[in-house]
């Protein structure tokens, strides 16, 4: 194993941290390859239905390992799981197809998690508002997270946004 190579991912909240290692052995990198290509003869002897039901298929088996996508996201990003959960299912919900002349077809979700026609629900505001504080170079008191919290759920009827800033500084 002498050309093994390591890749390293890291927790973007602790760079020092490795949250993953995978050894890549630059022979099974090359056998992936020439699997793909050998492979391609016989996705393009594939009727368009049968192309489409292998498609659906995968799309399927994304869906059965949203969970475990999630997590690996959320390790990897420092997203919150919500968020990941998200991002995960997008990759589901979302094929790109490149044909012989170069053009590229894509379908996907018209909205994502957080979009207006896709709001976040409270919960995940809040919890994303928690991961985001807890990234500070100077950390929030509780105290000062959880009146944050309950400052901005009712926005709409504070007159100025002087206590919200003061508790962020």
């Amino acid at each position: 194993m002498s050309g093994d190579a390591d890749i390293v991912s890291h927790d973007p909240a602790r760079p020092g941290t490795a949250v993953g290692r995978v050894r890549v052995d630059p022979a099974a990198v090359g056998h992936a390859v020439r699997a793909a290509r050998g492979a391609f003869p016989g996705w393009s002897a594939l009727t368009m239905d049968e192309r489409a039901e292998r498609l659906r298929a995968w799309s399927a088996a994304c869906s059965r390992s949203v969970e475990r996508i999630a997590g690996l996201i959320t390790r990897e990003t420092g997203k919150i799981l919500p968020e990941s959960r998200q991002e995960a299912q997008l990759l589901s919900d979302k094929v790109a197809v490149t044909l012989e002349d170069g053009s590229v077809h894509e379908q996907a979700l018209q909205y994502c998690y957080g979009d207006a026609q896709d709001p976040m629900g409270w919960d995940d505001i809040v919890a994303k508002f928690r991961s985001c504080v807890a990234l500070r170079a100077r950390p929030l008191p509780q105290e000062d997270v959880e009146a944050l919290i309950t400052l901005l759920a009712n926005l709409g009827e504070l007159s100025d946004a002087t206590e919200v800033v003061r508790r962020l500084a």
